[in-house]
């Protein structure tokens, strides 16, 4: 007969608090011995009284046959006592005198409940036999079913920490040695010593502690990993176990800031000066991290754009703007740029400058950036005047019948204001850019310009396309707006500085035009990105000429001669390879990477 037995194991922090104590037990099954079919005369038997089965799906097959042939058919009733547990199939079996040992089967099933079950963690439920006709009638079993849960035990830990797990397998008498592993899914958040444990006839259900040790790492955000125990015997089936899941709560401080020239909050007198901005980052991250950036102005409703990463060093490499003049005329009241990380947009950060001409004057009152003309307001109507109340008509005589009196004129309702319309006329829509050539990472203003005036905002859809440049090289441009009463709008495009040695184009075009608009000329224009990375140097010989002596008689057929070594250095750091130039290269020869001259 099969027996359950109750094993149990604690979570103990080691280097948090001493009050901090995560505690978990979990219910055990070691396989005993089944029962004995000829202990029984007349029964229903089974292979085992107790068995377990996963709750989500998994199964269990059951073996069932009669203890002593009966007098007659005899039919078994199945039934689960709780079908929301565990589901059977077949519900009925029939035996006969002729094979009523023969070994029928039954499949448990177990239901999955979706929720975490407390410890021991697990459901039960009994399948029941019930027998009936022959001599059978009234005989019936039961078998004890676990149905084990397969949610994870969660808890919430702290990068840089250690924790303790004691853990205590009970073995089965004849099934030794039981092993557990523990498997973390990411060995670069989750350390663990040892990483698996034995159990034998002799240390049966001690405890015994594994170290759980949850490194620090310069990755952003909190962690997910799972400690997964893989349960290995030598017979019978291995007790299944639910993972733990651990939340690996970042303790580390993100802090962000920018470096500008001309410096952060300096005041700035020549407004030719092109700005570039650089970011740190403070940890350095373990990865590259996005960022963005929009301009800082009176009303500010600018969409977040693409900036250079930060790099593992914890800094960008240089951002480059437009011009000081440029910025200022594009978006009023511009004061300077924010930058925020795009995986944490919490963490900040501003460049911003006072400008001289406006030092001691005050500051200009709040405005959108291209507010819209407001159609003019009706003017309010004349009101009417009073009519004159009529005259008493004169009494009437005989000859004369009497008139009604005029009634008095109705005033003139006040004409309302002509809403704007959209033009009867297309206008055309051209676009250009500037500056153009561009260096790689300063940004470009795509200028859109109309053939008139609008009386309505409108937008003028644009499209980009890489040239000979990356996709990554530049930013990304929807469309650009026009406010109602204006005819040009402006938008800026970034780009990015790169390794690439050469120079890289991308092409800025107008998309599907609205009805009112139609393509003018210049319909697209192709920028040029400036590269600035040096170019490279050729490896320099450490020495003018090289003089090699020979021995007159060698022979350096069967096995070469080496008389003499050059040496090369690349400026750049590439590696050097070495080759001869000129002369007899059928009695001389130079090593590839070594510079060996052999005869």
């Amino acid at each position: 007969m099969r027996s359950f037995y109750r094993s149990s194991y604690s979570f103990v922090c080691i280097t948090c608090d001493l009050g901090a104590l995560l505690a978990i037990t979990a219910m055990m099954i070691a396989v005993g011995i089944p029962q004995s079919a000829a202990a029984q005369t007349r029964g229903v038997s089974v292979d085992a009284s107790a068995v377990w089965v996963r709750e989500n799906g998994g199964t269990y097959t059951q073996e069932v046959w009669l203890a002593g042939p009966p007098t007659g058919d005899v039919t078994v009733q199945i039934a689960s006592g709780n079908t929301s547990v565990l589901t059977v199939n077949p519900t009925t079996l029939t035996f006969t005198a002729t094979n009523y040992n023969t070994r029928q089967q039954v499949t448990y099933t177990g239901v999955d409940d979706t929720i975490r079950n407390q410890p021991p963690a697990h459901r039960s439920t009994t399948v029941t036999y019930t027998a009936s006709g022959a001599n059978y009638g009234g005989i019936s079993a039961s078998v004890t079913v676990l149905a084990i849960d397969d949610e994870p035990i969660g808890f919430a830990v702290n990068e840089g920490r250690s924790y303790r797990l004691n853990f205590a397998y009970l073995v089965e008498q004849g099934c030794a040695p039981a092993v557990i592993e523990f498997v973390a899914s990411d060995s670069a958040l989750l350390g663990l010593s040892p990483q698996s444990y034995s159990w034998n006839e002799q240390d049966s259900n001690r405890q015994k502690a594994v170290r759980i040790t949850f490194h620090r790492n310069r990755a952003l955000g909190d962690h997910r990993v799972t400690l997964e125990r893989r349960v290995t015997v030598p017979c019978g089936r291995a007790f299944p176990f639910q993972d733990i899941v651990f939340i690996v709560r970042d303790n580390e401080t993100w802090d962000l800031s920018a470096e500008g020239v001309p410096a952060c909050a300096a005041t700035v007198a020549d407004n030719s000066v092109q700005p570039e901005v650089s970011f740190v980052l403070k940890p350095a991250p373990a990865v590259k991290m996005e960022t963005e950036y929009r301009p800082i102005f009176e009303g500010n409703s600018e969409p977040w754009q693409g900036s250079p990463p930060i790099r593992t060093s914890g800094r960008s490499i240089s951002f480059y703007h437009s011009p000081l003049s440029s910025l200022r005329r594009a978006f009023p009241g511009f004061r300077g740029f924010e930058y925020r990380l795009r995986a944490a947009p919490d963490v900040t950060a501003q460049c911003t400058w006072e400008f001289k001409d406006e030092v001691g004057t005050n500051p200009p009152p709040p405005t959108t950036r291209t507010p819209p003309s407001q159609p003019t307001p009706p003017s309010q109507p004349t009101p009417p005047s009073q009519p004159t109340p009529p005259t008493e008509p004169t009494p009437p005589t005989e000859s004369t019948p009497p008139t009604e009196p005029t009634p008095p004129s109705q005033p003139t309702p006040p004409s309302q204001p002509t809403p704007p319309t959209e033009p009867a006329t297309l206008m055309t829509v051209r676009l250009s850019v500037s500056p153009n050539p561009v260096d790689e990472g300063s940004p470009v203003m795509v200028t859109a310009t109309l053939s008139e005036a609008n009386g309505i905002a409108m937008t003028v859809p644009l499209t980009l396309a890489a040239g000979t440049a990356e996709a990554g090289d530049f930013g990304s441009l929807a469309g650009i707006t026009i406010g109602a009463g204006l005819k040009a709008g402006t938008g800026m495009i970034s780009t990015t500085r790169d390794d690439d040695p050469d120079d890289e184009t991308f092409m800025v075009s107008l998309a599907d035009m609205p009805s009112v608009m139609r393509a003018g000329n210049p319909s697209s224009v192709e920028v040029t990105i400036l590269d600035h990375t040096p170019a490279n140097r050729p490896p320099a010989f450490d020495a003018p000429s090289y003089a090699f002596e020979l021995q007159e008689n060698e022979d350096g057929r069967d096995r070469p001669v080496a008389v003499g070594t050059v040496a090369a250095a690349d400026p750049d750091g590439d590696e050097v390879a070495y080759a001869l130039a000129a002369g007899d290269g059928q009695l001389f020869a130079v090593g590839t990477r070594s510079g060996v001259v052999t005869y």
